[in-house]
């Protein structure tokens, strides 16, 4: 199983991160094989995520990359692995403790983010920035990414970018 890439099936029949039908292997075209993409359950696969996709729990990788390009992953909480953050690539979690057992996040491109409903601010700076890369590099909040608040209890990471076009209010 491990060193296997799997890419979002474009002709998926749902939504559900979990369901293999959803999934299949850049060389053969097969889809994996049942249970192995499962809930609470450790995933070695390669994953690139280029749809929707929704995780009702927490995403367990393990020699795994997960990538997201041009896709929304929603899920609870991912516990171990990589995750690349690609252009487009949006990844929104829902739980207290979102990233746990050494996540390691890795933003390549704009526009991208990682979402947190839960989680303030200052609880990501104090526990969780040494888990985030900017293009396989430290991330150094106000340097290459940007924190900003989402709602009461969360925020929204993004790496800066220079080529975006900034939005100008006047009155």
């Amino acid at each position: 199983m491990n060193g296997q890439n799997h890419y979002c099936n474009e002709e998926s029949r749902n939504t559900i991160f979990f369901d293999e039908q959803n999934w299949m292997d850049t060389i053969t075209y097969e889809i994996p094989s049942p249970e192995s993409i499962n809930l609470g359950k450790k995933t070695n696969f390669n994953l690139t995520l280029t749809c929707d996709s929704e995780a009702n729990g927490t995403i367990q990788l393990d020699d795994g990359v997960l990538k997201i390009k041009n896709g929304t992953l929603e899920a609870t909480s991912i516990s171990g692995g990589n995750i690349t953050i690609d252009m487009h690539g949006y990844l929104n979690l829902s739980d207290s403790i979102p990233l746990s057992n050494e996540t390691e996040i890795n933003f390549i491109a704009s526009p991208s983010w990682l979402r947190t409903s839960l989680v303030p601010p200052t609880d990501i700076l104090n526990n969780h920035l040494s888990q985030i890369l900017v293009k396989k590099r430290a991330s150094i909040y106000g340097e290459n990414i940007r924190i900003d608040n989402y709602y009461e209890e969360g925020f929204v990471i993004r790496c800066m970018d220079s080529s975006a076009v900034v939005m100008n209010i006047y009155s």
